[in-house]
């Protein structure tokens, strides 16, 4: 019986190199545009995830998303940073691609990771190494007392070595200032600092006033009373101010400090500041005699965050409202019809001739009102907005919820479902 012939297929298949099944593409595109793809994807630093997803697709992705999921880099001890030493030993290349080094839930005494020789060792061997962030660090009753002298010394030596860290990051913490204060000023060129702290402790302990030209700023819930540790040059140069915390908790003179101190330098600022009644009068008083708004004559991008009750956001509109401001944005908040009332002040902050050089406007919602009713609202309260002759931009906040949240509202419905 002759053999049975071999259809076309078959003999292509045969044909083919067996090398291509290995080199076969998601997307027939040469890696450098797809690694020009992937850095529009908007990925943050600090997002392992998403490269490593990529990173699956297929061989030629897991060459291109590599870098990326090596772009932040996680230590915790001194054990565990010379175990990724030695495996940066085997895989030198890594070296290159890191960014950003995140110290997580160090020791009560973190700072003393840095007055490692082999630690050092090993960061400073990051040639693109820029960040720096402290994540969950609580110090202990120990850091009352200042930083002992002959530690100082190591430490300062040690960061002096980091002429490319530009960017310092403090983020859900509980330490003293003798713990964060130090670093702020011995990396020699910080530039942008970034604080989200659970909550700070003051020692009591005067500090070297430092002058670092800062470019950033940014502050959220507990705030950093800048002004013991910072010369008002430090703010003059900032082009981005960031402040999210609230008034209530004694940080008054901090934030009326910061902003007397701002220059022409600024391009961005972003405003958060929920306050008490209680404390309306004198601070917008305080804000009016004491705060120069017309230096910051540089300033393009404008957002508030407030509530309706929240009056002292008349005062800072009013004061901003003659300068070049192109980009607007307002978020405000109210769970109810009613909460939105007043006597058209905050209207008249924000009628004609005030941002008279607006490009763009933007009218953020968050609350639990469903977004038709609310733009209503805003249309009734604040007529303004709408006499300009540009389009007003509106949405409604994204609520982000974490996955304990989530969990804890699915139970919710299933329980309620069996009901």
């Amino acid at each position: 019986m002759p053999p049975k012939k071999r259809g076309k297929r078959a003999v292509a298949s045969s044909q083919q190199n067996p090398l291509d099944s290995q080199t076969r593409r998601a997307v027939g595109l040469p890696d450098e545009i797809v690694d020009h793809i992937f850095s529009f994807i908007g990925m943050e630093l600090d997002d392992y995830t998403t490269p490593c997803s990529l990173s699956r697709v297929c061989r030629s992705w897991f060459a291109v998303a590599r870098p990326y999921v090596f772009r932040s880099v996680c230590v915790r001890t001194e054990a565990r940073a010379m175990q990724f030493s030695e495996f940066l030993d085997k895989n030198p290349i890594i070296r290159q691609w890191v960014r950003k080094l995140r110290i997580i839930n160090p020791p009560a005494e973190f700072w003393k990771l840095w007055c490692s020789t082999a630690f050092v060792q090993m960061a400073s061997s990051f040639p693109g190494l820029y960040a720096v962030s402290f994540e969950h660090a609580t110090c202990g009753a120990l850091l009352v007392q200042p930083i002992p002298n002959d530690q100082q010394v190591t430490l300062r030596k040690h960061l002096l070595e980091f002429r490319n860290v530009h960017e310092l990051s403090f983020l859900r913490c509980r330490i003293f200032n003798n713990a964060f204060v130090p670093f702020i000023g011995w990396f020699p060129c910080i530039q942008y600092v970034f604080s989200d702290l659970d909550d700070t402790y003051w020692s009591g302990h005067p500090f070297e006033k430092l002058k670092p030209p800062l470019e950033s700023l940014s502050v959220a819930r507990c705030c950093l009373p800048v002004e013991s540790f910072l010369l008002p040059g430090s703010l003059q140069s900032l082009r981005s101010l960031r402040f999210e915390m609230n008034l209530q908790r004694g940080n008054q003179s901090t934030f009326l400090f910061v902003m007397t101190c701002l220059g022409h330098s600024l391009r961005t600022l972003v405003l958060d500041i929920p306050f008490a009644a209680g404390i309306t009068r004198w601070y917008s008083s305080a804000l009016r005699t004491d705060w120069d708004a017309s230096r910051l004559t540089g300033l393009c991008d404008l957002e508030v965050r407030f509530r309706p009750e929240d009056t002292v956001v008349v005062t800072v509109l009013r004061k901003l409202g003659w300068l070049s401001v192109k980009t607007l944005t307002l978020k405000i908040s109210f769970d109810f019809i009613s909460d939105f009332y007043g006597d058209g002040t905050l209207n008249d902050a924000l009628a004609l001739p005030s941002f008279q050089h607006l490009e763009s406007l933007r009218l953020i919602y968050a609350g639990s009102l469903a977004p038709s009713i609310a733009l209503r609202r805003l249309e009734e309260m604040l007529p303004a907005l709408w006499d300009r002759g540009i389009e007003v931009k509106f949405e409604k906040e994204r609520v982000k919820r974490g996955s304990a949240e989530l969990n804890a509202l699915l139970q919710g419905a299933r329980s309620w479902g069996r009901g």
